[in-house]
């Protein structure tokens, strides 16, 4: 046991599924000074509100890479938005070729890597082929980055110090893959939470942000989904909400009970759940289809439902209106009360990323890394601009403040590169280098890298 009280030994419906050992949680737990975050930081999966409607100072549509204000080469492959806090860049990045699992920090200003730090070497697990092994966006609390990674088909949460070195690193439970792995953690209070569905028994555990012990941990119905948790108040109760397995269910961040759930969706989702205060949104999957809206009042009962589904995107509510980006390339507008449907727009594409709001548009981008701009109404459907941002982009752009940081990659040949990108600052225009087009450094290999000794063992 690490932490926390052993409970029982569970196993809920699924072929072959193992047993998973529950933990209660001990009677008191440390406290850790709040995150140190700002508005202009993204610290975590969807930003700082974890619903794809970041703070941001005068970013406007007109985006393309001459006016990027660095653009850094980076080694392997990940599908992990960057993760951006105070004057840090963090990216989780895999190289197949090697077996290398690493973490690599930039410098926001300049796009410096200023280290990285390999946290796994080997026992890559297997993953559908439009997945990555580093698709977990980085959860930072301002001290620590927390990186959830598939090793050795186990789920592994690992804490880096700001220069890199490992705080620590706990094996959160055995993870049987079946698509890979792609939930992304989330902090509440002291706690780092961490979603671990899969056909072997699926789990959602609490891990303390200082010691690296499991604090609680809560078994799942054994099905492959891959949706991130999110912590949302509802009506004036903290929760941690989460879809798939045929379900959205809703637990008690403090000792992982449940609190309600409610019956639909679909086995396998991806996206994570929004809400507008009185309701869930939720959208799956596979292979079920279903867009849901539970009432968030506790009770678990539907408000309304229907067959438009995103697998992979998640849903983006602003304004009383639900956007559902499918994978196909259509987006819908819904009356997020009724589900009526307001208008549809096929723009072409298979999309993966999630769509972000910025002040009254949102975007968009397609695996290709084409970009569409559209108001955020629920009249109709009004294009704003469209933009070409590299030849492949899996990774949801980011924006906080007056930037935007883009995961794009390009191809010369069957070569692929993958590269950090920065846009703006927006609110002024970009001068020297800039105007000229793409600053570049000099190279994808960092001066400063390190290995976890856990890594160097295997």
């Amino acid at each position: 046991m690490v932490g926390g009280w052993v409970a029982a030994v569970v196993t809920l419906a699924g072929c072959n599924a193992r047993p998973i050992e529950e933990v209660e949680p001990p009677p008191t737990v440390a406290e850790v000074e709040p995150p140190r975050v700002t508005p202009d930081d993204s610290p975590w999966w969807r930003g700082l509100n974890g619903d794809g409607r970041p703070a941001t100072r005068g970013i406007t549509p007109d985006w393309n890479l001459e006016r990027a204000s660095w653009a850094t080469p980076i080694p392997g492959r990940g599908h992990a938005d960057p993760t951006v806090v105070g004057e840090r860049v963090y990216v989780p990045t895999a190289r197949e070729d090697e077996q290398v699992q690493s973490v690599l920090c930039l410098d926001r200003a300049s796009g410096k890597i200023l280290w990285e730090t390999v946290v796994h070497r080997g026992h890559f697990s297997r993953k559908h082929p439009k997945n990555s092994h580093a698709s977990s966006t980085i959860a930072c609390d301002g001290r620590f980055a927390f990186v959830a990674f598939l090793n050795d088909d186990a789920i592994h949460l690992t804490a880096l110090k700001p220069d890199g070195e490992i705080a620590w690193s706990t094996r959160v439970g055995d993870f049987r893959p079946k698509h890979g792995y792609s939930p992304s953690p989330a902090i509440h209070g002291p706690l780092v939470i961490v979603a671990g569905d899969n056909e072997g028994g699926g789990f959602l555990a609490a891990v303390h942000r200082r010691s690296g012990q499991i604090v609680w941990k809560r078994a799942r119905p054994s099905a492959a989904s891959l949706a991130s948790p999110r912590v949302v108040t509802l009506f004036g109760k903290p929760q941690i909400v989460l879809a798939g397995c045929n379900r959205v269910a809703a637990y008690d961040p403090g000792t992982g009970r449940l609190l309600w759930e409610c019956p639909g969706v679909a086995e396998t989702c991806v996206g994570t759940v929004v809400t507008d205060g009185e309701r869930v949104f939720a959208s799956g999957g596979y292979p079920e289809t279903e867009t849901l809206a539970v009432l968030a009042d506790g009770s678990g009962r539907p408000a309304w439902r229907n067959r438009t589904h995103a697998y992979v995107p998640s849903l983006l509510w602003h304004d009383g209106f639900l956007y559902v980006l499918r994978d196909s390339g259509t987006v819908h507008c819904f009356e997020a009360a009724s589900g009526e449907e307001r208008w549809k727009k096929r723009l072409g594409g298979t999309f993966s990323a999630s769509p972000v709001l910025i002040d009254d548009w949102i975007v968009v981008v397609d695996e290709r890394g084409r970009a569409t701009m559209f108001r955020a109404s629920g009249e109709r459907y009004e294009q704003l601009a469209t933009a070409q941002l590299g030849d492949e982009m899996f990774a949801t752009p980011v924006a906080c403040g007056s930037e935007v940081f883009l995961r794009i990659a390009r191809y010369d040949g069957d070569r692929r590169q993958e590269s950090i990108v920065r846009l703006g600052p927006f609110a002024t225009e970009p001068s020297g280098d800039a105007q000229r087009g793409v600053r570049r450094t000099s190279s994808a290999e960092p001066k400063n890298t390190r290995e976890s000794p856990a890594a160097s063992r295997r």
